[in-house]
């Protein structure tokens, strides 16, 4: 071989070379990344696909290859799967692979990739080091246990929670404004004090313990603790922005909020050694939740603009809300309260302070249409003035009388275990559930609520007449009020009550009775009245029952029963079509025999 011939086989030999180190990416001008998956077995895949610009994109499976479309507005790559190595040529800006059996999707030969998307796959590494353009990462519930960004200047949000991090890292200088790295129970390490520009972290459930944050100027949104590993340091912004600040279940002892002058939402919730929580500096404050800590006080003096506070599960003893003119929710229930001052909340729609063994006075707004106000120490309970009132609790206390107004609204009221012997239930239509047990009730009508579908009176005085007149109160199942109404019965008398008078109705009762224990019931004043019966050709018209709400039967000589219907006016009609004779009766009482005749 001549020298020359020698010299153009290095040329050719050099060229080949090339061709292949420029196929594999090596010069960045012919790109590409690769998509790993689990098994070689063939299966349905689907890969979304963005370039940086409309072009084509060669999708090489082994020695088989296919040139395809590859669009800037996005392209869907799918199929059946046809090995275990998926190689994709083209310049790619962003990459969505999700719910796929993935190992691995290698993008370190695709220097123009600006957005990497993967959920719900087995991925375990991921190296963006050749990645200068990567701007979004977003890798969800994966197998990832670390992720090095210091590469990475320009990644402005990175999503990466639940996965199995141990560590993230990221960039000394960056345009991260979004981090969000929730429920990865091993991460101990991250750098977030070099994400100067961020605006909105969440880290909830990791083991990180400490957080300076004092130089983050932009940060807006911050979520932290619920429970993984207790709080030992957390510095925030000196220069605030902060507008919610959600730190649940920390381990806090202590909160400097004196920066934290636009703060809106604060949840600091379960921190049991917080005793002491400074809000002065938070004018903007609109919701506050601080339930469970270990508070002795709270002043709002300064937070005019509430209008949601939690503090439930506390030691507080005093509670004065005089300047909260906005409030529209409170839940103040377990704490040590013995006076709850509720003068300047006007528009005050919820109130919860129940379990408050020591307090004895409560004046209530006027717009209040929730109350719950068990377990105190309240004699007296002025609502009448509450006409907006939709539920009521006030069980557990003393309360000697509940006189209601026009609350045409109420649909919930639990009262028991009180001292009310009187109670006036017939301006409430709306009533659903009533719960009046172990209150020295004698008496009790409930015929204004039409919809009523659960009624309490255990452990009262009712006796058995009282009990055939509530019964009779009782609204009746029918088809345009249907449902399953039940009552508690349980008192001594709830035998000797008729309580076929309520199960006739479509009520079902906790006690039968034999009807035995009223000799004086309210229907035997027709024994003295005069009935009358008007036969038409389809049936009778009952008059004389004097608008009272009765039961009628009607019965044939074998004793079958035909019909039944329940009235309550002066006159009833009782449908009959065939001749015969029956007995008509009225609420098992009063029984009266006829003759249908065939009337043309």
């Amino acid at each position: 071989m001549n020298i020359n011939n020698r010299y153009l086989l290095l040329i050719c030999a050099f060229f080949l070379s090339f061709s292949i180190w420029a196929q594999d990416g090596g010069d960045g001008e012919n790109p590409f990344l690769e998509v790993e998956f689990l098994s070689d077995k063939p299966f349905d895949y689907g890969i979304r696909l963005f370039g940086v610009e409309d072009g084509k994109m060669t999708v090489e499976w082994g020695s088989e290859q296919e040139v395809l479309d590859l669009k800037k507005s996005g392209t869907l790559l799918k199929g059946k799967s046809k090995g275990k190595l998926l190689k994709i040529y083209g310049k790619v800006a962003i990459i969505e692979c999700s719910n796929a059996p993935v190992m691995a999707i290698r993008v370190d030969k695709m220097p123009s990739l600006r957005e990497y998307i993967t959920r719900r796959t087995s991925i375990g590494e991921v190296d963006f080091s050749q990645n200068p353009e990567l701007r979004l990462v977003i890798i969800e519930n994966t197998n990832l246990s670390t992720i090095d960004l210091s590469a990475n200047s320009k990644i402005d949000s990175l999503i990466v929670p639940s996965n199995k991090l141990k560590s993230i890292k990221l960039p000394l200088q960056s345009e991260l404004t979004h981090l969000n790295c929730m429920s990865n129970g091993h991460l101990v390490e991250m750098n977030v004090e070099s994400a100067n520009k961020l605006e909105r972290l969440i880290a909830v459930q990791t083991q990180l313990s400490k957080f300076d944050l004092s130089k983050m100027s932009q940060l807006r949104f911050l979520h932290l603790g619920l429970g993984m590993k207790s709080i030992s340091e957390l510095k925030l912004p000196i220069e605030s922005q902060l507008d919610t600040l959600m730190i649940p279940m920390a381990g806090l002892q202590q909160i400097d909020l004196t920066h934290s002058t636009k703060l809106r939402a604060l949840s600091v919730d379960n921190n049991f050694m917080l005793s002491q929580l400074d809000i002065s500096n938070a004018p903007e404050l609109v919701s506050l939740e601080a339930e469970g800590c270990a508070l002795r006080e709270l002043n709002t003096d300064n937070n005019r603009k509430l209008e949601s506070l939690k503090c439930n599960n506390n030691q507080i003893s005093r509670l004065s809300l005089k300047n909260n003119s906005e409030l529209l929710y409170l839940t103040c229930f377990v704490n040590l309260l013995s006076e709850l001052d509720l003068k300047g909340c006007p528009k005050l729609l919820e109130l919860d302070c129940s379990q408050n063994e020591e307090l004895t006075k409560l004046d209530l707004p006027t717009t209040l249409y929730s109350v719950d106000c068990s377990g105190c120490k309240l004699s007296v309970l002025e609502i009448k003035t509450l006409e907006g009132l939709a539920t009521l609790s006030c069980s557990n206390n003393g309360i000697k009388k509940l006189d209601f107004g026009k609350h045409e609204e109420l649909t919930a009221l639990n009262a028991d275990n009180n001292a009310i012997e009187l109670i006036d239930l017939s301006k409430l239509p709306a009533l659903l559930n009533v719960n009046l047990s172990n209150n020295p009730i004698k008496e009790l009508n409930v015929e204004a609520a039409k919809n009523l579908s659960y009624l309490s009176i255990n452990a009262t005085q009712l006796d058995a007449c009282a009990l055939d007149k509530l019964y009779r109160s009782l609204r009746e199942v029918n088809e345009t009020n249907a449902g399953n109404p039940q009552m508690e019965n349980a008192v001594d008398a709830a035998s000797g009550s008729k309580t076929s008078i309520a199960t006739d109705k479509g009520w079902v009762l906790t006690v039968a009775g034999d009807g035995s224990g009223c000799k004086e019931t309210a229907i035997s004043s027709l024994e003295n009245v005069s009935i009358t019966l008007f036969e038409r050709a389809d049936g009778f018209v009952i008059s004389g029952l004097e608008g009272k709400s009765y039961m009628v039967y009607v019965c044939d000589i074998n004793g079958l029963c035909v019909a039944k219907q329940r009235v309550s006016a002066d006159n009833a009609f009782v449908y009959l079509s065939n001749p015969g004779q029956y007995l008509i009766s009225i609420d098992g009482v009063k029984n009266i025999n006829c003759l249908k005749h065939q009337i043309r």
